[in-house]
């Protein structure tokens, strides 16, 4: 499959061309919609607005340096009032599954449930 480029127009010309290769295509205050996976060979900037991903932990910096080595995470986890969360693992993982966190805190009318054949380590960085 051949590379596509995007459809701009060429008011100088009054024509419909394709973006030229090399040339840059402005998305200021817009939006890429639909698309089912976006690539690059870098993405840039803090992440702060990504989704569907989770870190380990969050660096007391987002600029480069020395902060940006240094992280902090939460000791306890919570499980939210009325709800129900079950973490099973499997042998792929085996049967481990893992939190950062040292305390885990079951509110009132909640449960947590550990699946009978999954270990469940807290505090895996044993920094509490």
């Amino acid at each position: 499959m051949t590379d596509r480029f995007p459809l701009i127009l060429n008011t100088g010309h009054d024509q419909i061309q394709e973006l030229p290769s090399g040339d840059n295509l402005n998305l200021l205050n817009n939006s890429i919609v639909g698309a089912t996976t976006v690539t690059a060979t870098t993405f840039v900037g803090d992440g702060s607005n990504l989704t569907g991903i989770s870190g380990f932990a969050t660096a007391l910096s987002s600029s480069a340096g020395f902060l940006n080595q240094i992280f902090k995470t939460p000791e306890i986890a919570s499980v939210g009032s009325a709800t129900s969360v079950s973490v099973e693992s499997d042998a792929t993982s085996g049967n481990v599954a893992f939190t950062q966190c040292r305390i885990i805190h079951v509110n009132t009318g909640s449960t947590l449930h550990i699946g009978s054949a999954t270990t469940f380590v807290t505090n895996v960085l044993n920094v509490f």
